[in-house]
């Protein structure tokens, strides 16, 4: 992804992400499929100012596999490989074609014979992908609990055993897509945060701490 930041405005852009947030009308309700995961309010001990008293919010879930396949699907490299593996497999279909017409014309059995090729190669750049992405998920999920904790100036982490600090202080990138709120820091693996693990009324609250310190992408 590229490191520069892609909002020529700068603070502006978040300024206004929050404001357009604050303003809508619709109720959240209506916008997530909250799984009725547990959501609280924190307080940071370090943080010693806060509008409305309201240091940060904790909240608690687990990545499924299909969370963990959207943000693969969600990221820059897989929507590439994608693209380039549409245009080849066009190729080979246009070739396997070329060949079965010289085969039946020509009536020369050397013709099918080279057409596997295309075909087999055509094959391959959807089952050999697909495996691969089905191992990474497998290698990611471990059904365990994450306890996130998120401030104006900071998310703290706790999975397996170990806690992690992703600063909110703009050194790191975010991602909002309809299903998963994405935290990218250059030091850790992403933060991957399920949108309908999120009550829907604090929901605007984490949108706008982690757009306020983190460059969207």
């Amino acid at each position: 992804m590229n490191d520069t930041d892609p909002n020529p405005e700068g603070n502006n852009f978040k300024e206004d992400y929050i404001l357009n947030m604050e303003s809508q009308d619709e109720d959240p309700k209506e916008k997530t499929d909250w799984d009725g995961s547990e959501s609280e309010l924190v307080f940071d001990d370090e943080l010693q100012v806060y509008e409305d008293n309201m240091a940060g919010v904790k909240i608690s879930y687990r990545l499924g596999k299909d969370d963990i396949y959207e943000f693969i699907r969600n990221s820059a490299s897989y929507e590439k490989k994608e693209k380039d593996k549409k245009k080849h497999t066009v190729l080979q279909g246009l070739i396997f074609v070329i060949l079965i017409v010289l085969a039946v014309t020509t009536k020369n059995n050397l013709y099918t014979f080279v057409s596997l090729i295309p075909l087999l190669t055509g094959v391959g750049l959807w089952v050999i992908p697909y495996m691969s992405v089905q191992n990474l998920v497998n290698s990611i999920y471990d059904g365990s609990e994450y306890a996130v904790e998120i401030f104006p100036d900071k998310i703290e982490v706790s999975h397996g055993g170990l806690i992690k600090e992703f600063p909110l202080d703009e050194s790191g990138k975010c991602e909002i897509t309809d299903k998963l709120i994405l935290v990218y820091s250059k030091t850790k693996e992403p933060l991957i945060i399920p949108i309908r693990a999120i009550k829907p009324d604090v929901l605007p609250d984490i949108q706008a701490m982690i757009v306020a310190g983190a460059r969207p992408v």
